[in-house]
């Protein structure tokens, strides 16, 4: 398991949204790992990491790059810091 903080204060930033009012900011992350590991199926978590990561998706970018990981975008309120879970060769 990786943990990745957004040193941001969210609460007070906002971004445009479609109708042109503001509203809170969102976060995404992206995590290159080293060649040959990638993300843990979602079956090899252990409950408390499942708990901890509940409303956030890891993918990876592509199928030729699985080392390379993205997530979001989600509320930057709630997800200041995401958690990672990694399969190392």
């Amino acid at each position: 398991k990786a943990t990745i903080e957004i040193p941001a204060k969210y609460n007070k930033r906002y971004q445009p949204v479609a109708d042109g009012s503001k509203a809170t900011m969102n976060c995404g992350a992206i995590a290159i790992m080293p060649q040959g590991w990638k993300l843990a199926p979602k079956d090899r978590l252990p409950k408390a990491l499942k708990k901890e990561m509940k409303g956030l998706a890891w993918a990876p970018y592509s199928k030729e790059k699985p080392n390379i990981v993205v997530a979001g975008p989600v509320p930057g309120e709630r997800y200041e810091t995401m958690s990672l879970p990694i399969l190392s060769p």
